[in-house]
């Protein structure tokens, strides 16, 4: 903490300043008052805060206001958010003393000095203006007594003047350059983060409209599901009352005497074999099918209640299929394509389903295979797995076309499965087609 005997002499250091140097802190002074309560300036120095900048060189107000600024903080701090050029805190606080004169010029440096209570800096700065105020009253007399300009013998000490105030002037201007370039780059890398906001907002835009469509789509699905499922009890409600009329119609006829031989067969005797099982009946078309109660996609009846649903597209993983445990895992490549697209021609004429198998690129095979009646082979491309095709032509068919995708590989599964297609196992697909 300062004495008094300090404070009076740092104010006397600043009230002693060349009146140029002293405009800056002048003007940000008479801001500061301007805007602050009368009642919280000194009390000394209030008759003084409605003087323009000017008057305030009056060598009373100069120093009622230097021994202020000396002694109250918060004065200085008022004053220096009211500069005429704005200096960082910590370049007042820090930077030395030459470096702020060449970049702010001599005015703001005082004031900058003053603010951070640079005294000692100061005063320094104060003896170097009062040096060259000094020289320049020498030139000035020399000028005023001495011989014309051009006659006067040539000084070393000019020479150093104006070597010193053009080295000054030049670090001045590399200085303002460096703020130009830093302004320049900070201005560059924010259009470079507005750029790449603005992409990541186009991004989220883009991928919550296809969000929004997806479900849009399944919304829909899902009430068209809903209205199936809402018509089942009435289906089965009416199914019941045909069969109990059947049954109440045929108890009434075993129950009538007849005097003619009945021409109907007798019943086959438990001899004459088990009963040829019947095909399980189609699955409720849609996306995905509804299989009848009491079956199941992991059963041999289930796979054939979806292949018997009208139109429905079957999506075969090849390989999958093949090196299965009930597949041809011990064949060529070849014999196995060809089993595989013969099984799936027969399940076509069977079921009336529309296979198309899928096999991974190998050995140069790409686009279509040779295919059996009504079964399409296609090879993926060789940057392609058939996973990816599958899930590209299940994606592809409309949204109420039934799917079915036949796959032991459980991602590819999910997958399908996300897009509402049925999915099997192969080896339940094996079984039911070729069991």
């Amino acid at each position: 903490m300062s004495s008094p005997g300090d404070e009076e002499s740092h104010a006397r250091t600043l009230h002693d300043l060349p009146r140029p140097v002293l405009e800056p802190l002048l003007r940000a002074f008479r801001r500061a008052a301007d805007d602050l309560p009368r009642g919280s300036l000194p009390a000394a120095l209030r008759p003084f805060a409605g003087w323009r900048p000017e008057r305030l060189h009056d060598p009373r107000a100069r120093g009622v206001l230097a021994s202020a600024l000396v002694s109250d903080p918060v004065l200085r701090e008022a004053v220096a958010e009211r500069l005429d050029v704005h200096v960082p805190m910590e370049e007042a606080a820090t930077v030395d003393v030459a470096r702020l004169t060449d970049s702010y010029g001599e005015g703001v440096a005082v004031a900058a000095l003053v603010v951070a209570a640079r005294w000692g800096d100061l005063a320094t700065l104060a003896a170097r203006l009062g040096e060259e105020e000094a020289v320049r009253g020498e030139v000035a007399a020399e000028r005023a007594t001495g011989p014309p300009v051009d006659e006067r013998p040539f000084d070393d000490r000019d020479a150093r003047r104006e070597a010193e105030e053009a080295g000054r002037l030049a670090r001045r201007a590399q200085a303002a350059e460096e703020r130009a370039r830093k302004a320049e780059e900070r201005l560059a890398e924010v259009a470079a983060e507005l750029e790449a906001t603005r992409q990541r907002l186009d991004g989220h835009r883009e991928r919550a409209e296809v969000r929004r469509r997806r479900d849009r789509s399944r919304i829909a699905r899902l009430k068209e599901q809903l209205r199936h499922l809402e018509a089942r009890p009435v289906i089965e409600a009416q199914a019941a009352a045909r069969v109990a009329d059947e049954l109440e119609a045929l108890a009434g006829s075993l129950r009538q005497p007849s005097s003619e031989p009945s021409s109907e067969p007798a019943p086959p005797s438990p001899s004459a074999g088990p009963p040829v099982p019947r095909e399980p009946p189609s699955a409720e078309p849609g996306r995905p099918c509804i299989l009848p109660r009491g079956l199941s996609e992991d059963s041999a009846d289930g796979v054939r209640s979806l292949l018997r649903v009208p139109g429905i597209r079957v999506l075969l993983d090849g390989y999958n299929l093949t090196l299965d445990t009930f597949g041809r895992a011990g064949q060529r490549l070849t014999e196995q394509r060809r089993w595989l697209t013969g099984l799936a021609g027969s399940a076509a004429a069977r079921f009336g389903a529309k296979p198309v198998v899928v096999f991974d690129s190998s050995g140069g095979e790409t686009g279509a295979g040779p295919s059996a009646r009504d079964v399409l082979v296609l090879f993926t491309a060789a940057d392609e797995t058939a996973d990816d095709r599958i899930v590209e032509i299940a994606a592809a068919l409309d949204p109420g076309a039934p799917v079915l995708v036949v796959t032991s590989d459980q991602e590819l599964g999910e997958r399908a499965s996300a897009l509402d297609a049925n999915v099997v196992r192969s080896e339940a697909f094996l079984k039911a087609v070729d069991g």
